[in-house]
């Protein structure tokens, strides 16, 4: 069969019937493509038919410029473009929470039905700026921040715009003081918060059992530093009572599709072992005694604890009861214990799932009490 092209435009001859079929082929830039087939046999010449895949070809290439035409001065509203840069970009649900929070409060009044069109490099520094007066974290300014780079990062994946006014702006400095934060703890303030979940527990049974579960998670994380998400993703699978260790390879967190899920560790050096203690062992024994299921952390309706959720519970009953008190900061004081002791930094990376030393070392901060003590033996010269 013999071949030949022009421009979205292929010849084929029948070496049968000597007739030609003319193959009118345009592709998108999605990867698809247009294709239209003009025989010579149904325009009674091969000059009509091709003539005709001409016209079409024209006639349809002349569509396809319109349309992205009308596609590049559409007019969406920067609402429109964050809702669409939720879809474009894949980011986990709790991330697009907390987006769409950050969203609603620092440019939806202002900015949201604006024409993203219209939005200057100044609108957004100006947005920034708005957020420095009504004292928002440094954190919360790069979230913010990092919202507007994706709204226009979504607008150039849909080849409404070439350029991103968002490129290039410099975070301002937030103004909200921020004290240093004692991050230690203690077995003993871990009793005290303990006794006030108890305490703050209706007497129904499923808060009664959510409760002691939390409770038991807790003692789990105070012995083992394991992040929280790691410690209610744990299975009976993942425990050896012969040879006293825990394989950790998974936690609780969200994905692209839901808010609450297992999903692989933080990183790769996150999947680690994990040694018991005594402490930790009894807790995970009664657990395996006490559930059916094979994973070990879960709620009276048998679902997956949302870490969000458990640790504002226990933030609240802390700030009713007077009690300094933060989750993470087991994991901060596991750390700190085993440096004291004099434990390889390396072997403390490990076991913290930490990617470098630089982040083992970050936990051993400074405390009040080693200041105080630092002041009181300074020898006055």
């Amino acid at each position: 069969m013999a071949v030949k092209k022009t421009l979205y435009i292929q010849e084929r001859v029948s070496k049968r019937t000597k007739r030609s079929t003319f193959y009118v082929r345009i592709p998108y830039k999605d990867g698809t493509e247009y294709i239209k087939l003009f025989a010579e046999k149904d325009y009674g010449s091969r000059q009509e038919a091709y003539e005709a895949a001409l016209y079409n070809r024209d006639h349809h290439m002349k569509k396809v410029k319109q349309q992205e035409t009308a596609k590049k001065q559409a007019n969406f509203t920067v609402f429109e473009m964050f809702n669409r840069s939720n879809v474009l970009i894949m980011r986990t649900k709790g991330t697009i929470k907390k987006a769409n929070k950050r969203f609603n409060t620092y440019i939806r009044n202002e900015y949201g039905t604006q024409n993203f069109r219209e939005i200057k490099r100044s609108d957004i520094i100006n947005c920034l700026n708005a957020a420095v007066k009504a004292g928002a974290s440094q954190a919360t300014l790069s979230e913010v921040y990092t919202i507007w780079k994706k709204i226009f990062q979504a607008a150039i994946i849909d080849e409404l715009i070439d350029a991103s006014p968002a490129d290039y702006i410099e975070i301002p400095k937030s103004r909200k003081p921020r004290a240093k934060r004692d991050v230690t703890t203690s077995y003993a303030t871990l009793e005290q918060v303990i006794q006030a979940l108890r305490k703050h527990s209706s007497h129904q049974p499923r808060h009664m059992y959510d409760t002691e579960v939390i409770i038991k998670s807790l003692l789990v994380g105070y012995g083992t530093g394991l992040r929280p998400g790691e410690v209610l993703a744990l299975s009976r699978n993942d425990i050896d009572f012969e040879k006293h260790i825990i394989n950790l390879w998974r936690e609780v967190g969200s994905d692209e599709e839901n808010l609450v899920t297992l999903r692989d560790t933080k990183t790769e050096l996150s999947k680690r072992i994990v040694p018991m203690n005594e402490l930790v062992e009894t807790v995970l024994k009664d657990l395996c005694d006490e559930v059916v299921t094979d994973l070990l952390f879960l709620d009276h309706k048998g679902d997956l604890f949302n870490t969000n959720n458990v640790s504002n519970k226990i933030g609240r009953v802390c700030k009713d009861e007077g009690i300094k008190f933060v989750r993470y900061d087991m994991r901060h004081q596991f750390t700190i214990d085993l440096l004291d002791m004099g434990t390889d930094t390396k072997t403390v990376m490990e076991l913290m799932g930490h990617n470098n030393l630089a982040m083992t070392f970050s936990y051993d901060r400074s405390r009040i009490k080693d200041k105080e003590e630092a002041i009181k033996n300074r020898i006055l010269t």
